[in-house]
C-alpha cells in the first residue's frame, strides 16, 4: 500500500485477515482489516471502509493498541463522513485524536487533523475546519520531509473555501473570492516546488491533484477567467479519467463542468451537468456531494422558470 500498489496490497490484506481468522491472531486481523478499510476508501467503495475499520477499532480496542485504534478511527471518520453522517464523522474524529499521547508522530496529529476537519466542512462548521485543517497543515510541517505532506490538508482548505462560497451564495449571504483565490495560488506553488504528497504514504497524488484542479477551476469561473478555468476543468477530467478507480472523484468533474455551464449562461448543460454529478456522486457512495448536487440542480431548476 504504502508504494502505490493499492490493488495488491487489498489482495494480501485479505489474505492476511484469513490467516489472522483462522489462527485466532487479533493483532493481525486488527491490521488486515485497517488496511482493507484503506483500500476501499481509495476504491470509493465506502460502505465497506466503514465496516471493517469499524472492525479493526473494536480489535485494536481489545488489545489497548492506541495508535491503530487513531488510525481505524481516522478512516471511520472519513467513510462516515462521505456516507452523510457528519456528526458522527466529527465525532469519532475528535475520538480518534484524543488517542494522540505525547508520544505520537507529528504525522499521526496531521493525519487526525485533517479528517476532523474534512468532517467539519461537509457539517458545514467552516470556522472549526479551517482550524483543524490549518493544524493539519502545522504538523504535517513537522515531518523530517520538508513538510511536504501540508499539500493534502491545505487542498481540502481550498474545497472547504469553495463550500463555504457555495453555501453562502444559497443563503443569499455576500461572497468574497480573495480567500479562495489566494488559497488556490499557493497549492498551485506547492505542485510546481514538488510538494504535492499526500499524508498516507502511497496514496496517488493525482487525488490531491484534483481537488485542486476542481478548486482552481471554481475560483476561475467565479472571477469570470473562463479559459483558465477550462484548462483547470480539463486537467481535471484528464487526471480523473487516467485513475484505475476514480469514484466519486467524478463528481468533481460534473461540478467544474456545472460551474462553466453556469458561466456561460447555458441552462441547459448546466442542469444536465449537475444532474451528472449527483449519478457520479451515488455511485461513488459519496452521500454529501449527492445532496449538493441535487441542490445545485434544483437552484438551477428554479433559475430556469424565472
Amino acid at each position: 500500500m504504502t508504494q502505490g500498489q493499492a490493488v495488491r496490497g487489498h489482495q494480501l490484506a485479505r489474505q492476511a485477515l484469513m490467516r489472522g481468522v483462522k489462527s485466532r491472531d487479533r493483532r493481525v486481523e486488527a491490521e488486515a482489516y485497517l488496511v482493507l478499510g484503506q483500500a476501499y476508501l481509495l476504491e470509493s467503495r465506502l460502505r465497506l471502509a466503514y465496516k471493517v475499520s469499524s472492525r479493526a477499532n473494536d480489535l485494536f480496542r481489545q488489545d489497548s493498541n492506541r495508535p491503530g485504534q487513531s488510525d481505524s478511527l481516522a478512516v471511520m471518520s472519513h467513510a462516515a463522513c462521505m456516507l452523510g453522517r457528519s456528526e458522527e464523522a466529527v465525532q469519532t474524529a475528535d475520538d480518534g485524536l484524543a488517542l494522540c499521547g505525547r508520544g505520537a508522530s507529528p504525522r499521526a496529529y496531521a493525519f487526525g487533523y485533517n479528517y476532523l476537519g474534512v468532517a467539519a466542512t461537509w457539517s458545514r462548521n467552516f470556522a472549526r475546519a479551517n482550524e483543524a485543517l490549518e493544524a493539519a497543515v502545522w504538523f504535517a510541517g513537522q515531518q523530517s520531509d520538508a513538510g511536504c505532506d501540508s499539500f493534502h490538508p491545505w487542498v481540502n482548505i481550498c474545497f472547504c473555501e469553495a463550500l463555504q462560497i457555495v453555501e453562502s451564495e444559497r443563503a443569499g449571504r455576500s461572497t468574497d473570492l480573495a480567500r479562495l483565490r489566494s488559497l488556490v495560488r499557493r497549492g498551485q506553488a506547492m505542485v510546481q516546488e514538488g510538494r504535492a504528497a499526500m499524508l498516507r504514504p502511497g496514496t496517488s497524488t493525482d487525488i490531491g491533484l484534483i481537488i485542486l484542479d476542481f478548486a482552481s477551476c471554481f475560483s476561475a469561473c467565479r472571477a469570470g477567467l473562463l479559459e483558465d478555468a477550462y484548462e483547470h476543468f480539463t486537467d481535471c477530467r484528464d487526471r480523473t479519467c487516467a485513475m484505475r478507480r476514480p469514484g466519486w472523484l467524478h463528481a468533481l468533474v460534473w461540478w467544474c463542468r456545472l460551474e462553466l455551464a453556469r458561466a456561460h449562461g447555458n441552462v441547459p448543460l448546466s442542469i444536465h451537468s449537475s444532474h451528472a454529478m449527483g449519478i457520479f456522486a451515488r455511485r461513488g457512495e459519496h452521500a454529501q456531494l449527492q445532496a449538493l448536487a441535487n441542490s445545485l440542480e434544483a437552484d438551477v431548476m428554479a433559475l430556469s422558470w424565472t
